[in-house]
């Protein structure tokens, strides 16, 4: 049985990262972690949680605060990818270069990541990068009618579980 398809914008809520008025600037006494890019490992796959700036933000929104079961999604650049972050200091935001998706009960968030760094996801979503603009930009639009096969949960499951064991297969080689 094919997997239905069904646009992002409806399997999860799509936000924009915390936009800092200024340079960002360590804070030890900050009240919240804010994770960017260079946070990750050169293969992104981990994060360096000793290495994520503390910063006394402006206003924030709620939905801007990460949560367990986010992706966060690279959407500037030439090398997007998606991410599940675990483990991060609580209150955690993310960089205004990365998009939040907030998976609905139909779509696991690792299942999620996984579709969006597939070779032919990445290239479908370049066609659609912001013309005319010095670095190649994913516009939430674009993710938002991003038509993603949904598979059962289970399916889902074990598609996450190869996926880990790939990982891991590259982290020994």
């Amino acid at each position: 049985m094919a997997a239905v398809r069904i646009k992002a914008g409806k399997l999860t809520r799509i936000r924009a990262g915390y936009q800092s008025r200024k340079a960002v600037r360590h804070d030890p006494g900050g009240s919240h972690a804010l994770l960017q890019l260079r946070d990750f490992d050169d293969e992104r796959r981990e994060i360096a949680v000793e290495r994520m700036a503390r910063i006394v933000p402006g206003s924030i929104a709620k939905e801007q605060v990460l949560r367990d079961g986010d992706v966060v999604f690279l959407a500037k650049g030439a090398r997007n990818f998606a991410f599940v972050p675990t483990g991060l200091p609580e209150p955690a935001l993310v960089a205004s270069y990365f998009f939040i998706l907030r998976p609905c009960e139909r779509i696991e968030a690792g299942y999620l990541a996984w579709y969006l760094n597939l070779e032919s996801t990445r290239r479908l979503l370049s066609r659609y990068v912001g013309q005319g603009t010095h670095m190649p930009v994913v516009r939430r639009e674009v993710l938002e009618n991003l038509a993603v096969p949904v598979p059962p949960m289970t399916t889902q499951r074990g598609i996450i579980a190869l996926a880990k064991l790939a990982d891991e297969q590259g982290r020994l080689l």
